[in-house]
């Protein structure tokens, strides 16, 4: 063997060494760029579900809260209900009161119209 045999062996093994190199740097990286792309979809598929669940909570925390708001509301107007009944009952008793006093005091003029006439 010669030297120019030797040397183009030696460049050939270089050669080979370095394109091997090349080649599987070229497959980690789209190996890698395969894995980041799977990882970031999973990511997206997961954000996604805890926001459809976020979504869900919220609205049964709003539900919940409309039930009792409404709730209240209702227990508000029966006892709003409630004084106006007993606030009218009043008023019908003042109103027989002052028909009493007023056909009392018209008595009583009558009564008074009555002592002077026959005095």
């Amino acid at each position: 063997m010669d030297i120019i045999t030797i040397v183009f062996i030696a460049a050939a093994l270089i050669a080979g060494v370095v394109a091997g190199f090349l080649i599987a740097g070229s497959r980690l990286n789209a190996s890698a760029a395969k894995e980041k792309e799977n990882i970031i979809n999973e990511t997206q598929v997961k954000s996604e579900a805890i926001k459809q669940e976020k979504i869900l909570q919220a609205k049964e925390k709003f539900l919940q809260l409309k039930t009792e708001h409404d709730k209240n509301v209702q227990e508000k107007n029966a006892q709003i209900a409630q004084s106006e009944i007993r606030t009218k009952q009043k008023e019908l008793e003042i109103n027989k009161k002052v028909e009493e006093l007023n056909r009392k005091d018209k008595e009583l003029e009558q009564a008074k119209i009555q002592a002077v006439q026959q005095t």
